[in-house]
């Protein structure tokens, strides 16, 4: 069975202040990292 997994994370870039979002996501395709 070929298993599709996918992983984001977001901060405010620590800067709450100014309100700049980053955002990065990865997706993992039967454990290898594809995108």
């Amino acid at each position: 069975m070929v298993v599709l997994e996918g992983y984001c994370d977001s901060d405010w870039a620590n800067d709450p202040e100014t309100r700049r979002s980053t955002t990065g996501f990865m997706f993992t395709l039967a454990g290898d990292a594809v995108s």
